[in-house]
Protein backbone atom coordinates (compact mmCIF):
# COMPACT_ATOMS: atom_id res chain seq x y z
CA UNK A 1 0.00 0.00 0.00
CA UNK A 2 1.42 3.43 -0.97
CA UNK A 3 2.00 6.17 1.59
CA UNK A 4 -0.69 8.35 -0.05
CA UNK A 5 -3.25 5.56 0.21
CA UNK A 6 -2.28 4.97 3.82
CA UNK A 7 -2.92 8.60 4.71
CA UNK A 8 -6.25 8.67 2.88
CA UNK A 9 -7.42 5.51 4.63
CA UNK A 10 -6.33 6.94 7.94
CA UNK A 11 -8.42 10.08 7.40
CA UNK A 12 -11.49 8.05 6.45
CA UNK A 13 -11.42 5.83 9.51
CA UNK A 14 -12.54 8.45 12.03
CA UNK A 15 -16.28 9.11 12.14
CA UNK A 16 -16.70 12.83 12.80
CA UNK A 17 -20.36 12.97 13.82
CA UNK A 18 -22.64 10.81 15.93
CA UNK A 19 -24.86 8.42 13.94
CA UNK A 20 -27.93 6.24 14.59
CA UNK A 21 -25.75 3.15 14.41
CA UNK A 22 -23.51 4.49 17.17
CA UNK A 23 -26.62 4.89 19.32
CA UNK A 24 -27.55 1.25 18.68
CA UNK A 25 -23.96 0.15 19.33
CA UNK A 26 -23.96 2.01 22.65
CA UNK A 27 -27.22 0.32 23.64
CA UNK A 28 -25.96 -3.14 22.66
CA UNK A 29 -22.64 -2.75 24.47
CA UNK A 30 -24.51 -1.39 27.52
CA UNK A 31 -26.76 -4.45 27.60
CA UNK A 32 -23.79 -6.78 27.16
CA UNK A 33 -21.91 -4.99 29.93
CA UNK A 34 -24.96 -5.11 32.21
CA UNK A 35 -24.99 -8.91 32.23
CA UNK A 36 -21.19 -9.14 32.16
CA UNK A 37 -20.90 -6.96 35.27
CA UNK A 38 -23.88 -8.69 36.88
CA UNK A 39 -21.94 -11.96 36.76
CA UNK A 40 -18.96 -10.26 38.42
CA UNK A 41 -20.82 -8.31 41.09
CA UNK A 42 -23.04 -11.27 41.93
CA UNK A 43 -19.97 -13.26 42.96
CA UNK A 44 -19.17 -10.54 45.50
CA UNK A 45 -22.58 -10.93 47.14
CA UNK A 46 -22.51 -14.74 47.10
CA UNK A 47 -19.05 -15.25 48.58
CA UNK A 48 -20.43 -16.67 51.83
CA UNK A 49 -23.14 -18.73 50.09
CA UNK A 50 -20.76 -20.30 47.58
CA UNK A 51 -18.21 -21.13 50.27
CA UNK A 52 -20.51 -22.39 53.01
CA UNK A 53 -23.69 -23.60 51.25
CA UNK A 54 -22.36 -24.84 47.91
CA UNK A 55 -18.80 -25.99 48.57
CA UNK A 56 -18.92 -26.48 52.37
CA UNK A 57 -15.66 -24.61 53.06
CA UNK A 58 -14.67 -21.61 55.18
CA UNK A 59 -15.26 -18.29 53.42
CA UNK A 60 -11.63 -17.30 54.11
CA UNK A 61 -10.50 -20.30 52.06
CA UNK A 62 -12.49 -19.24 48.99
CA UNK A 63 -9.82 -16.76 47.81
CA UNK A 64 -7.39 -19.70 47.64
CA UNK A 65 -9.70 -21.38 45.13
CA UNK A 66 -9.87 -18.04 43.36
CA UNK A 67 -6.09 -18.10 43.11
CA UNK A 68 -6.18 -21.46 41.35
CA UNK A 69 -8.92 -20.23 39.03
CA UNK A 70 -6.89 -17.06 38.55
CA UNK A 71 -4.31 -18.99 36.54
CA UNK A 72 -6.92 -18.99 33.77
CA UNK A 73 -6.25 -15.29 33.34
CA UNK A 74 -2.80 -16.20 32.00
CA UNK A 75 -4.59 -17.78 29.03
CA UNK A 76 -6.58 -14.64 28.31
CA UNK A 77 -3.87 -13.66 25.86
CA UNK A 78 -5.05 -16.45 23.55
CA UNK A 79 -8.76 -15.63 23.79
CA UNK A 80 -8.03 -11.91 23.42
CA UNK A 81 -5.97 -12.71 20.34
CA UNK A 82 -9.09 -14.17 18.68
CA UNK A 83 -10.48 -10.66 18.13
CA UNK A 84 -7.48 -9.76 15.93
CA UNK A 85 -7.92 -12.75 13.60
CA UNK A 86 -9.39 -11.42 10.31
CA UNK A 87 -11.98 -14.20 9.95
CA UNK A 88 -13.34 -13.52 13.45
CA UNK A 89 -12.88 -9.87 14.40
CA UNK A 90 -14.46 -7.84 17.18
CA UNK A 91 -18.12 -8.77 16.70
CA UNK A 92 -17.76 -12.57 16.67
CA UNK A 93 -15.20 -12.49 19.47
CA UNK A 94 -17.48 -10.45 21.73
CA UNK A 95 -20.36 -12.87 21.15
CA UNK A 96 -18.16 -15.96 21.69
CA UNK A 97 -16.76 -14.53 24.91
CA UNK A 98 -20.18 -13.56 26.21
CA UNK A 99 -21.93 -16.86 25.57
CA UNK A 100 -19.13 -19.02 26.98
CA UNK A 101 -18.30 -17.08 30.12
CA UNK A 102 -21.90 -16.31 31.11
CA UNK A 103 -23.13 -19.84 30.42
CA UNK A 104 -20.34 -21.44 32.44
CA UNK A 105 -20.87 -18.99 35.28
CA UNK A 106 -24.50 -20.17 35.52
CA UNK A 107 -23.38 -23.81 35.63
CA UNK A 108 -20.84 -23.06 38.37
CA UNK A 109 -23.54 -21.95 40.80
CA UNK A 110 -25.04 -25.44 40.60
CA UNK A 111 -21.76 -27.34 40.96
CA UNK A 112 -21.24 -28.46 44.60
CA UNK A 113 -18.03 -30.41 43.90
CA UNK A 114 -14.94 -28.30 44.59
CA UNK A 115 -12.85 -29.76 41.77
CA UNK A 116 -15.62 -29.42 39.19
CA UNK A 117 -16.36 -25.91 40.44
CA UNK A 118 -12.73 -24.91 39.85
CA UNK A 119 -12.73 -26.43 36.35
CA UNK A 120 -15.94 -24.71 35.29
CA UNK A 121 -14.87 -21.36 36.71
CA UNK A 122 -11.47 -21.81 35.10
CA UNK A 123 -13.05 -22.16 31.65
CA UNK A 124 -15.39 -19.23 32.27
CA UNK A 125 -12.45 -17.06 33.35
CA UNK A 126 -10.48 -17.72 30.16
CA UNK A 127 -13.22 -15.96 28.20
CA UNK A 128 -14.24 -13.43 30.84
CA UNK A 129 -13.40 -10.52 28.57
CA UNK A 130 -15.37 -7.46 27.60
CA UNK A 131 -13.74 -5.88 24.54
CA UNK A 132 -16.30 -3.08 24.43
CA UNK A 133 -13.49 -0.60 25.19
CA UNK A 134 -11.67 -1.72 22.03
CA UNK A 135 -14.82 -1.48 19.92
CA UNK A 136 -15.61 1.99 21.27
CA UNK A 137 -12.02 3.17 20.74
CA UNK A 138 -12.13 2.11 17.10
CA UNK A 139 -15.69 3.14 16.22
CA UNK A 140 -16.64 6.23 18.21
CA UNK A 141 -15.40 9.76 17.34
CA UNK A 142 -12.46 10.85 19.47
CA UNK A 143 -14.36 13.60 21.30
CA UNK A 144 -17.07 11.13 22.40
CA UNK A 145 -14.81 8.16 23.19
CA UNK A 146 -14.57 8.58 26.94
CA UNK A 147 -18.22 9.56 27.38
CA UNK A 148 -19.47 6.57 25.39
CA UNK A 149 -17.39 4.16 27.44
CA UNK A 150 -18.65 5.87 30.59
CA UNK A 151 -22.27 5.47 29.49
CA UNK A 152 -21.75 1.78 28.64
CA UNK A 153 -20.19 1.11 32.04
CA UNK A 154 -22.69 3.31 33.87
CA UNK A 155 -25.69 1.52 32.38
CA UNK A 156 -23.95 -1.82 32.85
CA UNK A 157 -23.29 -1.04 36.49
CA UNK A 158 -27.01 -0.72 37.20
CA UNK A 159 -26.74 -4.51 37.46
CA UNK A 160 -25.09 -3.93 40.83
CA UNK A 161 -28.29 -2.32 42.11
CA UNK A 162 -30.24 -5.37 41.01
CA UNK A 163 -27.71 -7.61 42.73
CA UNK A 164 -27.77 -5.60 45.95
CA UNK A 165 -31.56 -5.75 46.10
CA UNK A 166 -31.65 -9.47 45.36
CA UNK A 167 -29.08 -10.17 48.07
CA UNK A 168 -31.51 -8.92 50.69
CA UNK A 169 -33.89 -11.75 49.77
CA UNK A 170 -31.33 -14.58 49.63
CA UNK A 171 -32.52 -15.92 52.98
CA UNK A 172 -36.23 -15.56 52.24
CA UNK A 173 -36.24 -18.20 49.47
CA UNK A 174 -34.67 -21.66 49.63
CA UNK A 175 -31.47 -21.45 47.55
CA UNK A 176 -32.58 -17.98 46.51
CA UNK A 177 -29.06 -16.92 45.56
CA UNK A 178 -28.98 -19.68 42.92
CA UNK A 179 -32.51 -19.08 41.67
CA UNK A 180 -32.11 -15.32 41.20
CA UNK A 181 -28.94 -15.77 39.17
CA UNK A 182 -30.59 -18.28 36.85
CA UNK A 183 -33.67 -16.18 36.10
CA UNK A 184 -31.53 -13.13 35.31
CA UNK A 185 -28.75 -14.70 33.28
CA UNK A 186 -30.67 -17.02 30.94
CA UNK A 187 -32.80 -14.19 29.45
CA UNK A 188 -29.63 -12.09 29.42
CA UNK A 189 -27.71 -14.53 27.24
CA UNK A 190 -30.66 -14.76 24.82
CA UNK A 191 -30.94 -10.95 24.65
CA UNK A 192 -27.23 -10.58 23.86
CA UNK A 193 -27.48 -13.07 21.00
CA UNK A 194 -30.51 -11.31 19.48
CA UNK A 195 -29.06 -7.80 19.72
CA UNK A 196 -25.70 -8.91 18.31
CA UNK A 197 -27.41 -9.48 14.95
CA UNK A 198 -27.51 -5.71 14.43
CA UNK A 199 -23.85 -5.12 15.25
CA UNK A 200 -21.28 -4.44 12.53
CA UNK A 201 -17.55 -5.01 12.49
CA UNK A 202 -15.66 -1.85 13.46
CA UNK A 203 -14.75 0.44 10.57
CA UNK A 204 -11.09 0.38 11.42
CA UNK A 205 -10.77 -3.39 11.67
CA UNK A 206 -12.94 -3.99 8.58
CA UNK A 207 -10.78 -1.57 6.54
CA UNK A 208 -7.90 -4.03 6.44
CA UNK A 209 -7.61 -6.79 3.89
CA UNK A 210 -6.71 -10.25 5.15
CA UNK A 211 -3.21 -9.84 3.76
CA UNK A 212 -2.65 -6.51 5.54
CA UNK A 213 -3.99 -7.78 8.84
CA UNK A 214 -1.75 -10.82 9.21
CA UNK A 215 -0.24 -10.52 12.66
CA UNK A 216 0.93 -13.05 15.20
CA UNK A 217 0.63 -13.44 18.94
CA UNK A 218 4.12 -11.99 19.41
CA UNK A 219 4.22 -9.35 16.65
CA UNK A 220 3.18 -6.65 19.12
CA UNK A 221 6.14 -7.50 21.35
CA UNK A 222 8.65 -5.14 19.78
CA UNK A 223 10.73 -2.15 20.80
CA UNK A 224 8.28 0.53 19.65
CA UNK A 225 5.43 -0.93 21.70
CA UNK A 226 7.49 -1.89 24.75
CA UNK A 227 7.02 1.34 26.70
CA UNK A 228 3.23 1.34 26.51
CA UNK A 229 2.89 -2.40 26.99
CA UNK A 230 5.10 -2.26 30.07
CA UNK A 231 3.50 0.78 31.71
CA UNK A 232 -0.06 -0.28 30.86
CA UNK A 233 0.56 -3.77 32.24
CA UNK A 234 1.81 -2.36 35.53
CA UNK A 235 -1.12 0.05 35.68
CA UNK A 236 -3.61 -2.76 35.10
CA UNK A 237 -1.80 -4.91 37.68
CA UNK A 238 -2.30 -2.27 40.37
CA UNK A 239 -5.91 -1.66 39.33
CA UNK A 240 -6.66 -5.32 39.95
CA UNK A 241 -4.93 -5.20 43.33
CA UNK A 242 -7.20 -2.34 44.38
CA UNK A 243 -10.22 -4.31 43.18
CA UNK A 244 -9.24 -7.27 45.35
CA UNK A 245 -9.47 -5.24 48.54
CA UNK A 246 -12.57 -3.33 49.67
CA UNK A 247 -14.46 -3.72 46.38
CA UNK A 248 -14.42 -7.52 46.47
CA UNK A 249 -14.32 -8.56 50.12
CA UNK A 250 -16.40 -5.90 51.83
CA UNK A 251 -19.13 -8.42 52.71
CA UNK A 252 -17.13 -10.76 55.01
CA UNK A 253 -15.43 -7.69 56.49
CA UNK A 254 -18.77 -6.06 57.39
CA UNK A 255 -20.17 -9.35 58.68
CA UNK A 256 -17.22 -9.62 61.06
CA UNK A 257 -17.94 -6.07 62.26
CA UNK A 258 -21.44 -7.21 63.19
CA UNK A 259 -23.50 -5.87 60.31
CA UNK A 260 -26.34 -8.07 59.04
CA UNK A 261 -27.38 -8.92 55.49
CA UNK A 262 -29.98 -6.15 55.34
CA UNK A 263 -27.42 -3.55 56.49
CA UNK A 264 -24.93 -4.75 53.88
CA UNK A 265 -27.55 -4.80 51.13
CA UNK A 266 -28.60 -1.25 52.05
CA UNK A 267 -25.02 0.05 52.08
CA UNK A 268 -24.18 -1.73 48.83
CA UNK A 269 -27.31 -0.51 47.05
CA UNK A 270 -26.54 3.17 47.59
CA UNK A 271 -22.81 2.77 47.11
CA UNK A 272 -23.47 1.16 43.75
CA UNK A 273 -25.54 4.18 42.80
CA UNK A 274 -22.26 5.96 43.41
CA UNK A 275 -20.55 3.49 41.05
CA UNK A 276 -23.05 4.29 38.31
CA UNK A 277 -22.51 8.02 38.80
CA UNK A 278 -18.77 7.39 38.74
CA UNK A 279 -18.86 5.48 35.47
CA UNK A 280 -21.13 8.05 33.81
CA UNK A 281 -19.00 10.97 34.96
CA UNK A 282 -15.71 9.24 34.08
CA UNK A 283 -16.23 9.83 30.38
CA UNK A 284 -17.23 13.47 30.82
CA UNK A 285 -14.23 14.14 33.05
CA UNK A 286 -11.67 12.28 30.92
CA UNK A 287 -12.93 13.93 27.71
CA UNK A 288 -12.73 17.41 29.27
CA UNK A 289 -9.93 17.58 31.82
CA UNK A 290 -7.97 14.64 30.41
CA UNK A 291 -7.24 11.00 31.23
CA UNK A 292 -4.33 11.59 33.60
CA UNK A 293 -5.90 14.33 35.79
CA UNK A 294 -9.12 12.31 36.06
CA UNK A 295 -7.30 9.24 37.36
CA UNK A 296 -5.01 11.14 39.72
CA UNK A 297 -7.78 13.25 41.28
CA UNK A 298 -10.15 10.34 41.85
CA UNK A 299 -7.41 8.12 43.29
CA UNK A 300 -6.78 10.86 45.85
CA UNK A 301 -10.47 11.01 46.78
CA UNK A 302 -10.61 7.20 46.92
CA UNK A 303 -7.93 7.26 49.61
CA UNK A 304 -10.13 9.53 51.73
CA UNK A 305 -13.10 7.18 51.29
CA UNK A 306 -11.05 4.14 52.24
CA UNK A 307 -9.96 5.87 55.46
CA UNK A 308 -13.61 6.44 56.37
CA UNK A 309 -14.43 2.80 55.59
CA UNK A 310 -11.49 1.21 57.43
CA UNK A 311 -10.90 3.41 60.46
CA UNK A 312 -14.47 3.91 61.67
CA UNK A 313 -16.96 1.28 62.76
CA UNK A 314 -20.22 3.21 62.97
CA UNK A 315 -22.79 2.75 60.23
CA UNK A 316 -22.81 6.33 58.89
CA UNK A 317 -19.04 6.65 58.40
CA UNK A 318 -18.76 3.24 56.75
CA UNK A 319 -21.75 4.10 54.56
CA UNK A 320 -20.15 7.37 53.41
CA UNK A 321 -16.75 5.74 52.94
CA UNK A 322 -18.08 2.92 50.83
CA UNK A 323 -19.98 5.34 48.57
CA UNK A 324 -16.79 7.36 48.02
CA UNK A 325 -14.78 4.18 47.36
CA UNK A 326 -17.23 2.84 44.79
CA UNK A 327 -17.76 6.16 43.03
CA UNK A 328 -14.09 7.05 42.64
CA UNK A 329 -12.98 3.50 41.80
CA UNK A 330 -15.47 3.49 38.93
CA UNK A 331 -14.02 6.73 37.57
CA UNK A 332 -10.33 5.79 37.56
CA UNK A 333 -10.98 2.16 36.52
CA UNK A 334 -13.15 3.17 33.53
CA UNK A 335 -10.74 5.91 32.48
CA UNK A 336 -7.70 3.64 32.71
CA UNK A 337 -9.31 0.84 30.68
CA UNK A 338 -10.14 3.06 27.70
CA UNK A 339 -6.81 4.87 28.17
CA UNK A 340 -4.76 1.70 27.68
CA UNK A 341 -6.57 0.79 24.44
CA UNK A 342 -5.52 4.01 22.70
CA UNK A 343 -1.81 3.29 22.24
CA UNK A 344 -1.78 0.38 19.77
CA UNK A 345 -2.43 -0.21 16.08
CA UNK A 346 -5.83 -1.53 15.07
CA UNK A 347 -4.55 -4.78 13.60
CA UNK A 348 -2.97 -5.74 16.94
CA UNK A 349 -4.94 -3.70 19.48
CA UNK A 350 -6.78 -6.67 20.98
CA UNK A 351 -3.59 -8.75 21.08
CA UNK A 352 -1.78 -5.88 22.83
CA UNK A 353 -4.50 -5.53 25.46
CA UNK A 354 -4.37 -9.32 25.79
CA UNK A 355 -0.70 -9.11 26.72
CA UNK A 356 -1.54 -6.33 29.19
CA UNK A 357 -4.17 -8.61 30.74
CA UNK A 358 -1.66 -11.47 30.76
CA UNK A 359 0.93 -9.57 32.76
CA UNK A 360 -1.69 -7.96 35.00
CA UNK A 361 -3.25 -11.36 35.69
CA UNK A 362 -0.42 -12.03 38.11
CA UNK A 363 -2.22 -9.51 40.33
CA UNK A 364 -5.30 -11.74 40.22
CA UNK A 365 -3.23 -14.78 41.17
CA UNK A 366 -1.20 -12.93 43.80
CA UNK A 367 -4.26 -11.19 45.20
CA UNK A 368 -6.26 -14.36 45.63
CA UNK A 369 -3.43 -16.46 47.07
CA UNK A 370 -2.29 -13.73 49.46
CA UNK A 371 -5.73 -12.77 50.75
CA UNK A 372 -6.44 -16.13 52.40
CA UNK A 373 -3.32 -16.24 54.64
CA UNK A 374 -3.36 -12.49 55.26
CA UNK A 375 -7.05 -12.45 56.22
CA UNK A 376 -6.30 -15.15 58.81
CA UNK A 377 -3.11 -13.48 60.01
CA UNK A 378 -3.97 -9.77 60.21
CA UNK A 379 -7.71 -9.55 59.44
CA UNK A 380 -9.66 -7.91 56.66
CA UNK A 381 -9.11 -4.28 57.67
CA UNK A 382 -5.27 -4.22 57.79
CA UNK A 383 -5.19 -6.37 54.65
CA UNK A 384 -7.30 -3.79 52.78
CA UNK A 385 -5.13 -0.95 54.06
CA UNK A 386 -1.65 -2.30 53.25
CA UNK A 387 -2.46 -3.99 49.94
CA UNK A 388 -4.61 -1.08 48.80
CA UNK A 389 -1.98 1.53 49.70
CA UNK A 390 0.70 -0.24 47.65
CA UNK A 391 -1.65 -0.51 44.67
CA UNK A 392 -2.81 3.14 44.80
CA UNK A 393 0.75 4.44 44.93
CA UNK A 394 1.57 2.21 41.95
CA UNK A 395 -1.36 3.62 39.95
CA UNK A 396 -0.25 7.21 40.58
CA UNK A 397 3.33 6.54 39.48
CA UNK A 398 2.41 4.64 36.29
CA UNK A 399 -0.21 7.16 35.17
CA UNK A 400 2.35 9.96 35.42
CA UNK A 401 4.48 8.06 32.88
CA UNK A 402 1.75 7.98 30.20
CA UNK A 403 1.03 10.81 27.71
CA UNK A 404 -2.34 12.54 27.54
CA UNK A 405 -4.72 11.25 24.82
CA UNK A 406 -7.83 13.39 25.42
CA UNK A 407 -9.69 14.11 22.17
CA UNK A 408 -6.94 12.70 19.95
CA UNK A 409 -7.64 10.44 16.96
CA UNK A 410 -6.16 6.98 17.42
CA UNK A 411 -3.97 7.26 14.33
CA UNK A 412 -2.62 10.59 15.60
CA UNK A 413 -1.71 9.00 18.93
CA UNK A 414 0.13 6.19 17.17
CA UNK A 415 1.98 8.56 14.84
CA UNK A 416 2.95 10.94 17.62
CA UNK A 417 3.76 8.60 20.49
CA UNK A 418 5.09 5.55 18.64
CA UNK A 419 6.19 7.25 15.44
CA UNK A 420 4.66 4.94 12.84
CA UNK A 421 1.77 5.32 10.39
CA UNK A 422 -0.94 2.76 11.05
CA UNK A 423 -1.13 0.14 8.35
Amino acid sequence: MTEEKQVNNKNNLEVEEWTRYLTFLTIFLSVFTFFFLFSIVYRVFTINEVAEDLLSINVKDLPFLGGIIGFASLLIIFSQRIADIPKIGRKKALLIYGIITLSFSVISYYTPNVVLYIIIRFIASIFALNISNIIISEEVPARFRGRTWGIVLGVGMTSSLVTALLSIYFNFIVNGWQFFYLVIMIPGIITIIILSLGMKETRRFASFSKEENQTSLTSVLNRKNFKFLFISSILYFFLWLVYFTIKTYFKPYLLELGFNYIDIGFIAFFSYIGSIIGYLSSGFLSDHIGRRPTILITVGIYIIGSIFFLFFTDFIMIFIGFIIVNTTFSVFWATAVVYMAEFFQTKERSTATGWISFFASFAIIFGNFSITPLSYAIGWGPLFFYLGSIALIGIIITVLLLPETKGRILEEIIDTEIGSIMK
